[in-house]
């Protein structure tokens, strides 16, 4: 999968996420893996190593154990 396709695919869960709960701000790491896996099939250890090129120009919060994505 080319870095375009996984940040076209960040985009959509994003998107998606935010449409199923609009009164969120953030999405964590465990929920965007757990998308990956049920929805597209993919399986990673963690999304930090699947989306290693995409998640630097995205807004995170929270620790090493809860790190979420903030929504825009």
């Amino acid at each position: 999968m080319s870095n375009a396709d996984k940040e076209q695919l960040l985009k959509i869960i994003l998107d998606d996420f935010k449409a199923e709960n609009p009164k969120a701000g953030t999405m964590t790491f465990q929920q965007v893996k757990a998308v990956l896996e049920s929805r597209y099939g993919v399986e990673t250890r963690t999304i930090g190593d699947f989306f290693r090129r995409q998640l630097p120009s995205c807004e995170t919060t929270g620790g090493n154990k809860k790190k979420m994505l903030v929504l825009k």
